[in-house]
């Protein structure tokens, strides 16, 4: 219409890109299927040649986000599933995970709760494959204030100091050794807001011992 694309239609790029389906002034608007040169697929809604509203993106190596979309990113309510098993469902803004959310690990680990920037940021509970929870208060992906942890027999523990557990074993070694002397509490608390490997738990540990 008016020398312009209008309608339903198909168009293929030079670089291999090809898109199927409406058209408003020249510009993909509508329902329709762009598939990349490099096999990535994006079908859904479009508005003025931009990913708008509701629709799954599909990436060649197996990722895939179905949820909603502004300004050609995901923004809106949306899951990302990954390749290797990791899920996320939850709240996106600017291509990227902000708000409440859940993420999902591979190994059956969970996170409820707030986001910022793809990190967990703010209230949220963190749970184990066997059940265990840590639920605290959360900044930039590490914890911001002691939290409470609830073992799997739905014991619970107050005041747990700030560490990324990576697993419920270490932290039922952290409330073991937390209870070793005031040297190892004042150390513990020197680590706050640090990312500590289970070596570098031994080696407080054994510090503390002698």
């Amino acid at each position: 219409k008016d020398d312009k694309k209008n309608g339903k239609g198909t168009f293929i790029w030079s670089t291999g890109d090809k898109y199927v389906g409406e058209w408003k002034d020249d510009a993909q608007h509508g329902n329709g299927t762009l598939t990349h040169a490099n096999e990535d697929k994006y079908v859904g809604e479009f508005k003025d040649d931009k990913k708008n509203g509701k629709g799954t993106f599909i990436w060649k190596n197996g990722d895939k986000y179905i949820g909603e979309w502004e300004e050609d990113v995901p923004h809106g309510k949306g899951n990302i599933t990954w390749a290797n098993g990791n899920k996320y469902t939850g709240e996106w803004k600017d291509e990227k995970m902000n708000g409440q959310g859940t993420f999902i690990w591979n190994n059956g680990n969970k996170y409820i709760g707030a986001w910022k920037d793809e990190e967990m940021h703010g209230e949220g509970t963190y749970t184990w494959e066997d059940n265990s929870k840590y639920i605290a208060e959360w900044e930039n992906g590490l914890h911001k204030a002691n939290g409470v942890y609830i073992d799997k027999n739905n014991k619970e523990y107050i005041d747990i100091y700030s560490i990324y557990i990576e697993s419920s074993e270490l932290a039922n070694r952290i409330l073991e050794l937390s209870n070793l002397n005031v040297d190892f509490n004042f150390k513990l608390g020197l680590l706050n807001s640090l990312k500590i490997t289970e070596g570098v738990l031994d080696s407080i540990g054994k510090d503390c011992e002698n």
